[in-house]
C-alpha cells in the first residue's frame, strides 16, 4: 500500500538571508579633528576682527566730535576760571621837573599804586549744570563767590620809583597827589564772558 504524502517547506531554516545594513563611514582620526576645530577656531577669529575694526574707527572720530563739543560750549558759556583779587588800586599824580634848553619843565603822569587786603576771606557755592551738544552731554559751572576783605591805610611811602631815563634827566621831585576819588577795587577773571551778574559792593 502506497501513500502519497506532500510536505511544505515552512521550516525558517529554509527561509532567504536577510540583508546586512549598509556600513557607515568610518569616524575621522584624531589628528585630522583636532586641525579641523583650528582651521574653525582661526577663521571665527578672522570675523570677529571686521566689526573690531569698523569700532576701532569709529572711536577717534567720536573723539573728535565730542571735543568739538565742548569747545562749542566753552565758547558760549566759558571756559575754566582764574580769580585774582580784589586789590585796592589808587591813581596818583606823579610829578617831576626836567631840565629842558636850560628851564625847569614840570612833568606829570597818572601812576596806580596797588594794594592787597591784610585780610581775605571768601566764600562761595559752586552749582553744576549740564549742556547738550548734539549726543554729547557736557558739564559745566556756576559759581556765586562773596569776598569779605580788610584794608590797612595804605602806606605810600617809598612808592615813587623813576626809570632810567628819569633819573638822568630829573632834577627834582616833586610831591605827587593822591586821587582818592578815583581809588577802586579790582576782581580780574581770566574769561570775562562767563561773568553774568555784575559785581555788588556792601
Amino acid at each position: 500500500m502506497t501513500s502519497d504524502s506532500e510536505s511544505n517547506s515552512d521550516s525558517p531554516l529554509d527561509a532567504a538571508p536577510l540583508s546586512r545594513p549598509p556600513s557607515l563611514p568610518p569616524l575621522p582620526s584624531l589628528p585630522s579633528s583636532q586641525l579641523l576645530r583650528l582651521l574653525l577656531t582661526g577663521f571665527l577669529i578672522l570675523l570677529l576682527q571686521i566689526p573690531m575694526m569698523m569700532v576701532r574707527d569709529v572711536i577717534p572720530e567720536r573723539q573728535a566730535e565730542q571735543q568739538n563739543a565742548i569747545q562749542g560750549i566753552d565758547r558760549s558759556w566759558g571756559e575754566s576760571q582764574i580769580i585774582e583779587g580784589p586789590r585796592l588800586v589808587v591813581p596818583c599824580e606823579h610829578s617831576w621837573v626836567e631840565k629842558r634848553l636850560s628851564k625847569d619843565v614840570i612833568l606829570s603822569e597818572i601812576r596806580y599804586a596797588h594794594f592787597l587786603p591784610e585780610t581775605l576771606d571768601i566764600r562761595g557755592e559752586l552749582k553744576s549744570e549740564s549742556r547738550y551738544r548734539g549726543i554729547f552731554e557736557v558739564p559745566v559751572y556756576r559759581a556765586e563767590l562773596r569776598f569779605q576783605e580788610e584794608f590797612k591805610a595804605p602806606d605810600f611811602d617809598g612808592l615813587v620809583v623813576l626809570s632810567e631815563e628819569e633819573k638822568n634827566q630829573t632834577s627834582s621831585t616833586v610831591p605827587g597827589k593822591i586821587l582818592w576819588d578815583q581809588a577802586h577795587l579790582v576782581v580780574t577773571a581770566s574769561d570775562a564772558r562767563a561773568i553774568q551778574n555784575a559785581a555788588q559792593m556792601n
